[in-house]
């Protein structure tokens, strides 16, 4: 009797864990969901998880002009391009005077579209030259997003951003020169680790990070660029924060 029942408890035991067992095989992981991003327009996408806006090969609008150096290969000029953080629009030349817009990449004293001023009111022999705008940043040597808060001991002191200096402007570089063997500058190649963090007008804390002056051909290598690379285009990607923030984080 004692047999039986012992018996009956291992089958019972066994038949319960099988049980189990089927069940947690019929339940699979459940798949993360991926929320498409937000089209703003054809050049423009934002991260709805984090809020990341993407700007991948936005084309600048040739003059007609040619930049001429010696010793340097002509490169078609640009019309400025003035853009709204907050809105992610580009701003028509007409209003550069204005407040409606928060950076600009020109090809003044350039040829690799990538000096970009501040809407800075203090910067002399501008359209915008003293319209009481006060943008101003500081930057940080880390990729994106490792750049998570606002170090306190930074310091504010940038109004423009580029490749190299404009006159007594600071400018920091996002693009290091690739010279050709006989020391003739060739092309610009993007530098991933410069993130920079701009005060606007408002307190709104923007997180930028310059990716690309030329065609980028595989999105998913920003940064890649070479002497055959096409100018004209940018390539970018930034986030917006609320004003007094020391949170830039990007990573959800």
């Amino acid at each position: 009797m004692k047999t039986k029942v012992l018996f009956s408890a291992v089958v019972l035991s066994a038949a319960v864990m099988f049980s189990s067992c089927s069940k947690d095989d019929n339940q699979s992981t459940p798949e993360e969901v991926v929320t498409p991003p937000k089209v703003i327009s054809e050049y423009i996408k934002q991260d709805v998880k984090t809020g990341v806006y993407q700007v991948t090969n936005l084309p600048m609008i040739p003059t007609g002009a040619k930049y001429v150096q010696d010793g340097v290969t002509q490169h078609a000029m640009n019309k400025p391009f003035y853009f709204n953080f907050s809105t992610a629009q580009m701003v028509t030349e007409d209003k550069a005077a204005g407040l409606t817009w928060d950076m600009v990449l020109m090809d003044a004293n350039t040829y690799f579209n990538a000096a970009g001023l501040l809407n800075n009111g203090t910067i002399n022999n501008r359209p915008w030259s003293q319209n009481g705008s006060t943008n101003i940043a500081t930057y940080v040597t880390e990729d994106f997003d490792n750049v998570k808060n606002i170090p306190s001991d930074l310091n504010f002191t940038l109004k423009a951003i580029g490749v190299q200096s404009t006159g007594t402007l600071r400018v920091s570089e996002w693009g290091k020169t690739m010279n050709t063997e006989t020391g003739i500058f060739s092309y610009y190649s993007p530098i991933k680790n410069i993130t920079y963090i701009i005060k606007l007008n408002d307190g709104k804390i923007v997180k930028l990070c310059m990716q690309n002056m030329y065609k980028v051909n595989d999105v998913s290598k920003p940064y890649e660029a070479s002497a055959t690379s096409t100018s004209g285009f940018l390539t970018f990607k930034y986030a917006v924060f609320p004003a007094g923030t020391t949170d830039i984080n990007t990573v959800k």
